[in-house]
């Protein structure tokens, strides 16, 4: 932690303040809307396995925050400070099971080289951020990302959601992106 926190600098503090603001409910409620609205029009039961995938989250971070009940660091004052406990992270969390479901859904498709590289860089950013901002210690956010990648993989394996946008026929470069309707 203080080797990340020493090469601070003020747009790194507003990086990281700016995530932390993101990260936190008001700030995902618009993007979860916009992704599953998006969804529901191209195949409602994608739109289940994405609300289902986020809903699991928020209960298991809440579960066991009360369970570890671990106070966060005090090394230095944080940037954007929080009230309740250190572990796991929730930020961290969240955006696993958000990018780890969106790679899932977009599997069969021609955006999974996207979903998975945007998806690779929110979660490691918003892991750094955590970290960087003094909210978190590094077991934190890396527990934080794996009950996200756990949990949504074993609802993937139990519902199929890597099947739930399926190809129908080879994509050409320049066409939409044909779907299976439920």
């Amino acid at each position: 932690m203080l080797a990340i926190h020493a090469y601070s600098t003020e747009p790194l503090n507003r990086l990281a303040a700016g995530l932390s603001e993101f990260g936190n409910t008001p700030g995902m409620l618009p993007v979860t809307l916009l992704l599953a609205g998006c969804l529901y029009v191209l195949q409602p039961r994608a739109t289940y396995f994405l609300l289902l995938a986020l809903a699991g989250s928020v209960v298991f971070h809440a579960v066991l925050k009360k369970v570890f009940d671990r106070p966060r660091p005090t090394y230095w004052t944080p940037i954007a400070p929080e009230a309740d406990f250190s572990f796991p992270s929730g930020h961290a969390m969240f955006a696993t099971s958000l990018a780890l479901a969106m790679i899932l859904l977009s599997w069969p498709t021609r955006w999974r080289p996207l979903m998975l590289g945007l998806g690779v860089i929110y979660v490691l950013t918003m892991m750094w951020s955590r970290v960087y901002s003094g909210v978190h210690y590094p077991t934190d956010v890396v527990a934080g990302a794996l009950v996200g990648l756990v949990w949504v993989g074993m609802l993937d394996r139990l519902l199929q959601g890597h099947r739930l946008l399926k190809r129908t026929q080879p994509i050409a470069a320049d066409s939409p992106l044909p779907l299976d309707k439920p």
